[in-house]
């Protein structure tokens, strides 16, 4: 996720592949969800939009089957996005909301941002600032710091 926060999406998919395989490996099917999804979100982000969709599609199957809260979260995140339904972002962050997890919330409204922005929206700037706000007051500079970065080059 570090690698996707900065922008190597493709450094991004090939670590999420790697932890992918230890997870399977090691059984931790929970997990892999989670790998699945953020995978899924890099693999848009570097343009390969079609293998974004179909590991999106294959964490909603697992997240289905198994009903972890986390995962379940993790793959209508990446489901949103890879989507673009801001819909299901928005379900998404509510659900990172519920089980307290807010810095996978923040991150879930600056997907909504670049996605918004992209699909020319007016809302991508409000989105963005709103990210950036919650950034700054979850005390990580730096996504709050991309948040800004996208909303100026938008």
């Amino acid at each position: 996720m570090v690698l996707r926060d900065r922008g190597d999406f493709a450094s991004a998919v090939t670590a999420l592949g790697q932890a992918l395989d230890v997870c399977e490996r090691a059984g931790l099917i929970a997990q892999s969800i989670e790998a699945i999804s953020s995978r899924a979100e890099a693999y848009v982000m570097s343009g390969r939009v079609e293998q974004g969709r179909e590991a999106a599609e294959e964490a909603v199957e697992l997240a289905e089957r198994l009903h972890y809260p986390v995962g379940q979260a993790a793959a209508l995140q990446a489901d949103g996005f890879t989507s673009g339904d801001q819909d299901k972002l928005e379900r998404a962050r509510g659900a990172w909301l519920d089980i307290g997890r807010p810095l996978d919330a923040a991150r879930v409204r600056l997907l909504a941002g670049r996605l918004a922005r992209e699909s020319g929206l007016d809302s991508a700037g409000k989105i963005l600032q709103k990210a950036a706000a919650d950034f700054d007051s979850l005390s990580v500079p730096q996504l709050a710091e991309r948040a800004r970065e996208l909303l100026a080059t938008g």
